[in-house]
């Protein structure tokens, strides 16, 4: 699976490194070793999945364009919404393209 690392943090460099070879493509506005600075400019084409790394703020809208494309997204903890039919408009768009979105709660079930 083809996956781009949206946001080049301590928390994106270690998804990163797990990766590995699947990365084709990272993004981070700031980041100079970053190959993108917008998701908007990866080809569609190029990539299964996104695995997003980025402060809070800007998740809701990364989502949303990853989701309405049909990319898979892992995302960082937390998921932060000021209501929940934030959280519905994603589901909804999840269920219209198939996309599945996961909330990194790694250490949950330890």
């Amino acid at each position: 699976m083809n996956v781009v690392v949206v946001g080049l943090g301590i928390q994106g460099n270690k998804r990163f490194a797990i990766a590995g070879q699947e990365v084709v493509a990272t993004v981070d506005p700031v980041n100079p070793n970053a190959r993108y600075k917008a998701v908007e400019d990866v080809p569609l084409s190029s990539f299964d999945a996104a695995l997003v790394c980025t402060p809070d703020r800007v998740k809701l809208d990364l989502l949303g364009y990853l989701l309405g494309n049909g990319k898979h997204v892992l995302v960082e903890k937390p998921l932060l919404v000021e209501d929940e039919a934030q959280l519905g408009h994603l589901q909804n768009i999840s269920r219209r393209t198939g996309a599945v979105c996961y909330t990194a709660y790694n250490h949950r079930f330890e």
